[in-house]
């Protein structure tokens, strides 16, 4: 069997890797089974006491076709479809019946040459459409979301298979589920995305690029509204007339009520809701503070604001307006960029500075925190940390990078240090 499905799958259209790369499988205790409905299998993965089935006991086929259902509209308007997680592969005939190119992922690579070595997969592995990436090698992995369309491919996960990611590749685990949420909440607000590109963009308003002569060579100090900006405030207002400050919209608000302006605020976001950052804020503050603004953000907001606005554009987002700020930062070529607020975690049980406490903390992750300790984050959270570290390691030689931010997630390649040492530190350089 085995032979039969590998002669079918080995072509160049696909990436068959069974090699583990030093992976230590701890989910790789298979057992397959006939399905309750008559003509199909069902698989469980079993680790230690814990079984993940990878598909129905009863019915594996009416189950795909539930789960390529849920999905009907994405699936339709994608051009192209990218699957993370093999299972027993109903879910792929199922995808593939759309006639759409569709790329199937898999990383436990000793899970699937069980599967394949136990059942006939002609059906499947004679599609045309359908190509496979089965491999363990973290690269490989990201080579392949580097090519996915943000507006125009479609990423899907096959829950079981990811829960069946050993344990050490867990880093994947996180990626693959973060990569999911970015890029379907992008094409989830598509329509509203080009609304307000095409609105914005008509604007006669300057590019940010223009005040690369004021941001060049300066300490710059990038404030979000996380919850420990609460413990932070008195220390940025001592230093604020030393340092460029700016802000995250949310954080707008909590620094002026405290009697910081700062010389730049920032707005990424689509949706009228976020007109509540900037409500209440009189012409006086405002027309002092900058406002930076994405092609994609809420018009509203920008029509509303009497300070100069500058147009972000073409910068790396990474999916956030802390990030997407970020990366304009860097872009100006400033000295150093030093983080305040970006707990990038639920510091004291909460999301923002002006939040109420969390309530559900289901799905969350523990990740190391800036105290030696751990802290409680999700899933998109995480995403932002490592873009953040992903961008720390490509500017390590050109920009001077702080976290002076009081409680939260811990960020490599960051000099982690309270605000008081980053004051006396920029000062004596």
């Amino acid at each position: 069997m085995l032979r039969n499905n590998l002669k079918l799958l080995l072509n160049p259209n696909n990436k068959i890797e069974f090699k583990n790369n030093n992976v230590n499988n701890n989910f790789n205790n298979l057992i397959i089974e006939k399905a309750r409905h008559e003509g199909y299998y069902t698989a469980a993965v079993i680790n230690g006491v814990k079984s993940i089935q990878l598909c129905s006991k009863y019915n594996p086929e009416q189950e795909a076709k539930r789960f390529v259902q849920t999905n009907y509209k994405q699936i339709n308007d994608a051009e192209r479809i990218f699957i993370y997680g093999f299972g027993l592969g109903y879910h792929i005939l199922e995808l593939a019946k759309y006639n759409k190119e569709l790329i199937v992922i898999e990383c436990n690579t000793a899970v699937f040459k069980d599967i394949i070595s136990d059942i006939d997969f002609t059906e499947l592995f004679s599609k045309k459409n359908v190509k496979f990436l089965i491999s363990s090698n973290i690269s490989d992995i990201k080579d392949i979301f580097e090519s996915i369309g943000e507006n125009t491919d479609l990423f899907l996960v096959h829950q079981p298979s990811l829960d069946i990611i050993p344990d050490d590749l867990q880093g994947l685990k996180i990626t693959i589920k973060n990569y999911s949420i970015k890029i379907n909440n992008i094409r989830n607000n598509s329509e509203l995305l080009i609304s307000n590109r095409n609105i914005n963009l008509q604007r006669d308003e300057l590019n940010f690029r223009s005040l690369k002569g004021i941001f060049q060579g300066r300490d710059v100090v990038l404030v979000s509204a996380g919850p420990s900006l609460i413990n932070s405030l008195s220390q940025l207002k001592i230093m604020s007339n030393n340092v460029i400050i700016c802000c995250v919209g949310r954080a707008l608000k909590p620094l002026l009520d405290y009697g910081i302006t700062p010389d730049v605020t920032m707005l990424v976001d689509p949706h009228d809701i976020v007109n509540a950052q900037f409500e209440g804020i009189d012409k006086v503050h405002t027309s002092k503070i900058k406002l930076f603004y994405s092609e994609s953000s809420c018009p509203k907001v920008i029509d509303n604001y009497f300070g100069e606005k500058y147009l972000v554009d073409t910068v790396d987002s990474g999916g956030s307006v802390a990030t997407t700020f970020f990366s304009a930062l860097a872009e100006l070529k400033v000295k150093s960029i030093a983080l305040i607020g970006q707990d990038l975690a639920y510091s004291y049980n909460k999301t923002h500075i002006d939040s109420q406490a969390l309530i559900n903390k289901n799905n969350l992750l523990e990740v190391p925190g800036i105290n030696n300790n751990t802290v409680l984050t999700s899933y998109s959270l995480n995403i932002f940390k490592l873009w953040f570290e992903d961008k720390a390691n490509e500017l390590k030689d050109s920009i001077s990078l702080y976290n002076c931010t009081n409680e939260g997630a811990y960020i490599k390649g960051f000099l982690h240090i309270s605000i008081d040492d980053y004051y006396t530190f920029i000062n004596i350089k």
